[in-house]
């Protein structure tokens, strides 16, 4: 083993987590494989990683192997690394899996593989894509005592906040912290045509909407209030934003974003049954 980590799959998650990763791990400690070796070249030439030519040999050279891939293809890649994993394990040299795949629980990944607790220690995670540019939110979860969760969370730091769950909360959690990103982006997107109704250019509407979304989150986060307490403050007796929320919720807004994290928490939990 010459590496720390290897990352197999750069599609837009694994991309991000390389950079993330490149800035706690010495860029030569990481590898870097996808099915399309020219995007993982790319990447590695990028962040001064390396990129390997198969996931057997990012196996064969790396510590921890993170899976930044689509549910759909867990099951494949565990199935070829398999008795590979096992070997690795029989010559006292063990890896330590980290899977992204969203509903996959730690079960179904160490069927798929074959392996152990002991031959396999496996981490689940889950990011957002707000880790790219250091705002995210990483959940992650073991039940392998020997598994490297401190170390993995530390490699990632750079990404925002990480916090471990329980698995049990591991679906939910992830349905609002890496699926609700792309519901903020649709209402900022609406605030800013709203203004864009108003009178304003839409360079200034988006810039607008996106810096109150931003400082409204802040405020929840550093505030230590409550979003209902937030809102009554900013809510005037008989001014315009109390008439703004009264056309929110005569339109069903709370009901449409409670239902939008149900479904896809129901989604969540069909993608990550075993075939």
């Amino acid at each position: 083993m010459n590496a720390t980590l290897a990352i197999l799959g750069t599609g837009n998650m694994g991309r991000a987590l390389a950079i993330v990763a490149a800035k706690t791990l010495s860029p030569s400690h990481i590898l870097l494989t996808d099915p399309r070796p020219e995007a993982a070249r790319a990447l590695a030439e990028e962040i001064g990683a390396q990129s390997v030519a198969s996931n057997t040999e990012a196996l064969a050279r790396a510590r921890i192997l993170l899976l930044a891939m689509k549910p759909q293809q867990v099951q494949g890649v565990l199935a070829d690394l398999g008795a590979k994993l096992r070997q690795c394990a029989a010559e006292g040299q063990p890896r330590a899996l980290v899977s992204i795949a969203a509903g996959v629980q730690l079960a179904t990944l160490r069927m798929w593989s074959g392996c152990t607790a002991a031959e396999l220690p496996i981490i689940r995670l889950m990011p957002n894509t707000a880790c790219a540019i250091g705002h995210g939110q990483i959940l992650a979860c073991t039940e392998d005592a020997d598994a490297p969760i401190d170390e993995v969370c530390g490699i990632l730091s750079a990404a925002g906040r990480i916090t471990r769950i329980p698995e049990s909360a591991m679906e939910a959690g992830s349905v609002v912290s890496a699926c609700a990103p792309a519901f903020a982006y649709i209402f900022m997107e609406a605030l800013a045509d709203g203004g864009v109704r108003a009178g304003l250019s839409r360079q200034d509407a988006l810039q607008f909407a996106a810096q109150a979304v931003q400082g409204a989150a802040q405020m929840v986060l550093q505030g230590h209030q409550s979003p209902a307490a937030l809102k009554d403050a900013v809510c005037s007796p008989a001014g315009s934003t109390i008439a703004g929320v009264a056309a929110l919720e005569a339109h069903g807004l709370r009901h449409a974003a409670i239902d939008a994290v149900w479904q896809a928490y129901l989604r969540t939990l069909e993608m990550g049954k075993p075939a």
